[in-house]
């Protein structure tokens, strides 16, 4: 398999399982004080954002009040990709600098996605 995942120079051969991206944050508006700024981004091989469908299923958690990405750029990524949009609520940035360890509604999520036979690209849970 010889897949187009985000851009031109990123190619994937390999055999892909479900996917899941936890509130990806919003690199095209700039972060907050204390995180790279988007030159260093892009330097770095982060910006421009994939924008292209992914070439295997995914789930996109995004959180209503993560300080990184708005729910609705968030929203439009998850569109973009093909992924199915879950509604974390107001749970901040997932990560591990927030304060987050193991996410035990992660395998939920994951394991919801992968039993579905019609797939529903925005959900709420």
């Amino acid at each position: 398999m010889d897949e187009t995942a985000s851009s031109p120079e990123l190619r994937l051969d390999l055999d892909l399982a479900p996917g899941d991206l936890a509130t990806p944050p919003d690199f095209e508006t700039p972060l907050p004080d204390g995180h790279p700024a988007p030159q260093t981004l892009r330097d770095n091989g982060w910006l421009p954002t994939p924008s292209a469908t992914l070439p295997f299923p995914s789930v996109v958690a995004a959180s209503t009040n993560d300080p990184l990405a708005r729910f609705d750029r968030v929203t439009a990524l998850a569109d973009a990709w093909g992924s199915r949009l879950v509604d974390v609520g107001p749970v901040g940035h997932l990560n591990p600098a927030s304060g987050y360890g193991e996410w035990p509604r992660a395998l939920e999520i994951l394991q919801a996605f992968d039993c579905r036979t019609t797939p529903d690209p925005k959900v709420s849970a």
